[in-house]
């Protein structure tokens, strides 16, 4: 499956995007109707995360969101 477009983070990590209507990556679903369906890989090749967004600025901004390392409360 062909991404519609390919995003490269400062990370090293990749968001893939796929635009409404169109095959997921497994190849065997599609995009709800009116989302966007996102994936983020870390530079080794590792799925982070995924989703689907209502726009492809939504789902540029939760991936990148999901890029960010964890963080830690210290009590």
């Amino acid at each position: 499956m062909t991404p519609d477009a390919t995003i490269k983070l400062p990370s090293g990590s990749s968001i893939y995007l796929v635009d409404v209507g169109k095959p997921w990556f497994d190849g065997k679903r599609y995009c709800p109707p009116g989302e966007h369906a996102w994936q983020l890989v870390d530079k080794s090749g590792c799925i982070r995360a995924r989703g689907t967004s209502p726009s492809r600025e939504a789902a540029i901004k939760e991936a990148t969101e999901a890029d960010k390392p964890a963080t830690t409360a210290h009590q």
